[in-house]
């Protein structure tokens, strides 16, 4: 969430806007607030107080969010042009190849072994780490 909103931070230099991007960002931002709220619900109740229940219970739809999102992410990055789509290769391209088909294969395993879910989510924090070291850092 922290590099997302770095990120759209640098949409304050955009002087003119069309109500379709708007409503993609809009749209986008809806997104991870709902992922958040899948993560972190209000209360575990009716999961017996259990984040493990409550996870397992919700996995599908979280994974499947966060893929939609990754989906969302390229489609935004090519509607900015080819110019923009090459400032951030080669890592983007594989994050694009890595993270939705890990996303949606996390839908699909039926596994309650959290190394699974465990592995890729320290892949995907790491990848993250490493795209904003080379991406703000390397080359500033």
């Amino acid at each position: 969430m922290i590099h997302f909103w770095w990120w759209e931070y640098r949409l304050r230099a955009i002087t003119s806007w069309t109500f379709t991007q708007y409503i993609f960002i809009i749209g986008y931002i809806i997104l991870f607030f709902v992922l958040c709220t899948l993560l972190y619900p209000a209360d575990l109740k009716d999961h017996n107080n259990d984040y493990k229940t409550y996870f397992f219970s919700r996995r599908k739809w979280l994974f499947g969010f966060l893929a939609v999102m990754f989906c969302l992410d390229l489609v935004d990055t090519l509607y900015k042009g080819k110019d923009y789509l090459e400032s951030l290769m080669p890592l983007y391209g594989i994050r694009v190849l890595t993270h939705i088909p890990l996303s949606l294969a996390l839908v699909f395993i039926n596994s309650k072994k959290n190394s699974y879910y465990a592995g890729v989510l320290i892949f995907f924090i790491l990848f993250e780490v490493f795209f904003i070291y080379k991406r703000y850092y390397l080359y500033a």
